[in-house]
């Protein structure tokens, strides 16, 4: 797929074109409502998804326990209830 051409076999490490691409440092400049989720096992480790989550202002996290990557189809009604809360909050500002 086109995909691999930019980010290579390994979405977590970039081997393709986008291998030297960081926008970590812009983070702080995100101005939407943003919530950072992750599992308790997942790929995307709870401690770098707070990280993340730490760097944008005014954003929410939620980690998912006993889930990997996939809390919307291993925990889905947990999953709905979190971002209905998110969605709401949003939506009342």
């Amino acid at each position: 797929p086109k995909l691999y051409l930019y980010v290579g076999k390994e979405l977590v490490l970039p081997t393709g074109t986008l291998v030297g691409y960081d926008r970590v440092p812009h983070l702080g400049d995100v101005a939407v409502p943003v919530l950072f989720t992750c599992g308790e096992f997942d790929e995307a480790t709870p401690d770098s998804v707070y990280g993340f989550h730490q760097k944008v202002p005014g954003s929410e996290y939620f980690m998912f326990e006993g889930c990997s990557h996939c809390p919307y189809f291993e925990d889905p009604k947990k999953y709905q209830l979190i971002l209905s809360q998110f969605y709401w909050k949003v939506v009342k500002k």
